[in-house]
């Protein structure tokens, strides 16, 4: 086997989460494979990239925040509700990245307007201290416990984690990997869904989205935005995705789509190609699972928007001064699937 394909085998391995409802005979949650939680859950994974993808010079790599996330409807086509205290346990990377990964967070924004933050762990560590002998491939597992009841509404909440890291070698410029994926509450409180997540007639509509950030660039989009596949899925899939700005972002102006990629591996291999144009993409994208191997895969969505001084990319000064407009702002979502034909 190439190091090529060994490195995509250990990434896909990684990703790969098992759609399974555990029974309580089953060991600890497994953070990774997805069994042992006391609901279905399914691997998903938000990335903030500083690298020259489009322009520039500086390279800071990746920063990685996965988890298993309990799925938005289980086979039956039911709501998976969850209620009280829930745990999680975060999978953070840190690849080719020299900054200081200074904390990890929760916060819950509710169907009618309120932003709780419920958990806030400190790490300040960086890659070399963390992962010695691996550095430029560095991971973290951090277990948090999300009390759901400080929310005011029940229904699909906007759960927003992050994975905060600092750049004190580069004039204190800051990054995070952050979702934005739909927790279904069920606490006893008036349903009102998360504003994304609200359709005009009220119902929940489908959003898994990286709502990634960087210095100056602020948070640019990539979004899954139909419901995530409970059951393996077979012959032609399709589903809607975002690459686009989004608050405050400069201007996205390449999208990307693959499936199976391995972006850590030397040389670098982009996967199964579905997208790849020079705009930002709003609208539909079909898989022929029939070309893919029956097990689990991962669907990867990137928005890039390159920090170059140009009308929409001016991402102005590091805060310790010097121009930031050296490098790219890509924001990532990546969704793990299972097929079966």
């Amino acid at each position: 086997m190439t190091l090529k394909r060994s490195l995509w085998v250990w990434m896909l391995a990684l990703v790969a989460a098992v759609l399974a409802v555990p029974t309580p005979s089953q060991a600890a949650p497994d953070p990774l494979t997805c069994t042992g939680y006391p609901e279905p859950r399914v691997f998903l994974e938000a990335q903030d990239w500083w690298k020259p993808t489009v322009s520039g010079t500086e390279d800071f790599g990746h920063v990685h925040l996965g988890m298993c996330f309990p799925l938005q409807k289980d086979a039956n086509g039911n709501f998976v509700k969850v209620s009280g205290t829930v745990h999680f346990d975060f999978v953070v990377q840190l690849h080719e990245n020299p900054g200081l990964l200074k904390n990890v967070r929760i916060h819950l924004l509710d169907g009618n307007g309120g932003n709780h933050q419920v958990t806030s762990t400190t790490i300040n560590q960086t890659a070399a201290q963390h992962c010695p002998a691996t550095p430029d491939q560095c991971t973290w597992v951090i277990p948090q416990d999300l009390n759901t009841t400080v929310s005011a509404t029940d229904g699909f909440n906007n759960f927003r984690a992050a994975a905060i890291v600092m750049h004190p070698g580069d004039g204190g410029t800051k990054q995070f990997a952050g979702s934005a994926w739909g927790l279904y509450l069920n606490n006893g409180k008036p349903v009102r869904h998360y504003s994304g997540m609200r359709a005009s007639d009220g119902s929940a509509k489908p959003r898994t989205a990286g709502g990634n950030w960087y210095q100056g660039s602020l948070y640019e989009q990539a979004e899954f935005n139909s419901w995530l596949p409970a059951e393996p899925v077979s012959g032609l899939w399709m589903f809607n995705v975002l690459l686009d700005k989004g608050a405050g972002g400069t201007d996205v102006t390449h999208s990307f789509a693959s499936l199976d990629p391995a972006f850590h591996a030397m040389p670098p291999y982009p996967g199964q190609v579905l997208l790849d144009q020079n705009a930002p993409y709003h609208g539909a994208l079909t898989v022929d699972t029939t070309t893919l191997t029956n097990g689990p895969h991962k669907l990867f969505l990137r928005a890039d928007s390159p920090c170059d001084g140009t009308a929409g990319n001016n991402c102005g000064t590091k805060p310790e001064g010097g121009s930031n407009n050296v490098s790219t702002h890509s924001s990532v979502q990546v969704v793990t699937f299972v097929v079966n034909n």
